[in-house]
């Protein structure tokens, strides 16, 4: 059996960077000779004695096609429809993660009619070390924007490479490497954290894998006695509650769409159960019963045959039945192990099908019954959440690709602790760039979405922190305070956030003239007891009852403002007189409402300034 191997990221599909020298990369038995072939230009190179091989390849022009043959003594690989263009790397959390099949609903048409193979994408393997940075990755393919491909593309990447490539008409690359619930840590080098005075006491206990397995076991045998307890304890599964005739005429009632009492948001099983009736119009027709995002997890049935089911809180709950008949019986297991149970405030629950909805909040109270009580589930220990793993398995292992720039959407995980964000950020954009040395790469980033349901995050001083990181040079922002949903952490209105972010893609590594951001703050000025914020994108600068909040030392003051001369300007009290020090606050929420916006329709960076005093 033949040692050679070659990198996934050269598979079959691939996507090479225009322009610019190629490495490809691999491993082989130790001091074995390696020949390249890459589109007729050859290449030869000896394994080193960790069994590591590169060659590099010539620039090739954009949409060039072209075959990639390794071989060593015994053995060839070989790659197929291997294009150049432009790669863009995708990093962050889950909003850059989130994928092109958890927005269907909200896309439905434009997903279907996807079919474009010069847009392609590689997700990188989830993959975590704690003992340095590593060579490569363990596995992985190239997929395209084709059906039944499509849907595992990141959507903001998508979108994002949909809007360059129809300016562009050249290849779009893209590579994710975002992962759900990663504070920025994750994305650090050990170096970066310990000059930062941030690594961890526990980094070194990380780097024992006996230590990091046996925590892994220890819960997976600790959460199997806990899901085992739910499910023998379940009077619900011993008298089966999902079948369409069992009697729930001594249940208690509630409204689908209203908050649970204190009882049944406890740890444990709520079931619910409702007999509706299907408009004749929809009798015969699929369906798919949505029911938003519920918290932990569910179980749906329909006349006792299960449809779905989801293992936890985030994902919109969207099951398919396939066929609607008159009467139907619907019962939900609803599985809480943390507390605060129940259907997300706000969301819609009905059955969409090919003619319209069935709205199951107009069809009165549904039964409810509580049928385990359990203590809260303990936390599972997340090591790919732990500082410097993520950065390297999953970033230093690209190091030697040539890529054209980077978007990156991470934040959330960090609202609970957001002083200091600026700082770690400014680093972590550093760091990667140093890491691909090709100067400073286009680095475009998302600033948080509005959300309200996190109260004791704040939201509103992490996105300051972000927009500190636009002082480095070659830095992007895309302000999305008016594409967010109020009561989801995964707002599903990825398209605008795409486009936005190609937009400053287009301005910052392609240099087309182009306003590409919302108005920006330059300054804020006291005089003649008014206050004026300068801003840059102002053109055309718009908005209806413009407020910002005046912080004294001892007090709060909302202030009026009127447009002027593409600025805003504000009128303070008549009592008051404007001291150093004070500052002016822009759309300081966790859920802000963006008031200002430029004639291109992009909102106004929330932002906080020192008063400058003339």
């Amino acid at each position: 059996m033949s040692d050679l191997y070659l990198s996934p990221l050269f598979g079959n599909g691939a996507v090479l960077q225009r322009d610019k020298k190629t490495i490809i990369w691999g491993t082989a038995k130790e001091n074995s000779s390696i020949k390249a072939n890459l589109g007729g230009e050859i290449k030869e190179a000896i394994a080193d004695n960790n069994g590591q091989w590169a060659v590099t390849f010539s620039p090739h022009l954009a949409g060039e096609k072209v075959q990639l043959i390794i071989n060593d003594e015994d053995t060839e690989i070989i790659s197929n429809d291997i294009i150049f263009g432009d790669i863009w790397l995708l990093g962050g959390q889950s909003n850059m993660q989130l994928w092109m099949r958890r927005v269907a609903t909200r896309y439905p048409n434009e997903i279907k009619k996807i079919n474009n193979q010069e847009i392609r994408s590689f997700t990188v393997p989830q993959a975590y070390d704690f003992n340095g940075p590593q060579e490569d990755i363990d596995g992985g393919n190239w997929e395209y924007a084709i059906p039944g491909e499509i849907e595992n593309f990141s959507a903001i990447g998508y979108f994002m490479a949909e809007k360059l490539y129809n300016n562009l008409k050249i290849p779009i690359g893209l590579i994710s490497t975002a992962i759900g619930g990663t504070p920025i840590e994750a994305w650090l080098s050990e170096n970066d954290l310990s000059s930062m005075g941030l690594l961890s006491e526990e980094h070194h206990e990380l780097q024992d894998e006996m230590y990091i397995q046996n925590i892994i076991d220890s819960e997976i045998s600790r959460d199997q006695l806990y899901d085992d307890e739910m499910q023998k304890n379940d009077l619900g599964l011993i008298s089966h509650y999902e079948q369409g005739n069992f009697d729930d005429s001594n249940w208690g009632k509630i409204e689908l769409d209203h908050k649970w009492s204190s009882e049944f948001q406890k740890p444990g099983v709520v079931w619910l159960r409702k007999k509706i009736t299907i408009p004749n119009q929809y009798v015969g027709l699929s369906g798919q019963i949505r029911l938003g995002t519920v918290t932990d997890a569910d179980e749906v049935y329909v006349d006792g045959q299960k449809v779905g089911e989801t293992g936890y809180k985030y994902p919109p709950r969207e099951y398919d039945i396939a066929v609607l008949k008159h009467e139907l019986t619907i019962a939900i297991r609803i599985r809480i192990f943390y507390g605060n149970g129940g259907f997300t405030e706000g969301k819609q629950h009905y059955i969409h099908t090919p003619l319209g909805k069935i709205d199951l909040d107009r069809m009165g109270p549904w039964q409810i019954k509580k049928s385990v009580i359990l203590p809260i589930k303990s936390q599972q220990t997340f090591f790919q959440y732990k500082p410097t793993g993520l950065y390297n398995g999953m970033i230093t292992p690209l190091r030697q690709l040539a890529i054209k720039g980077i978007v990156f959407y991470q934040g959330e995980s960090d609202t609970n602790r957001p002083e200091n964000y600026g700082v770690k950020f400014q680093r972590l954009i550093q760091s990667w760039r140093k890491q691909f040395n090709q100067g400073n790469l286009p680095f475009i980033f998302v600033q948080l979405a509005n959300l309200s349901l996190e109260p004791e995050h704040d939201w509103a001083r992490l996105r300051e922190e972000q927009r500190h990181a636009l002082t480095l040079d070659n830095t992007g922002m895309v302000t999305t305070i008016d594409v967010g949903e109020y009561n989801d952490l995964h707002p599903i209105n990825k398209q605008v956030v795409g486009e936005r972010a190609a937009n400053l893609a287009l301005k910052l590594a392609y240099y087309e003239n182009i306003v590409a951001a919302g108005p920006s703050p330059i300054d804020v000025v006291a005089k003649n007891h008014q206050i004026v914020v300068r801003y840059l994108n102002s053109e055309g600068l718009r908005g209806e009852k413009i407020e910002m909040i005046l912080l004294t030392d001892q007090n709060k003051y909302q202030l009026s403002g009127i447009i002027s001369n593409q600025t805003v300007v504000l009128t303070l009290p008549d009592d008051l007189k404007i001291e150093r020090g004070w500052r002016i606050r822009y759309a300081w929420a966790n859920n802000p409402k963006a008031i200002l916006y430029n004639a291109k329709h992009l909102p106004a960076e929330p932002f906080e300034m020192l008063v400058s005093i003339v």
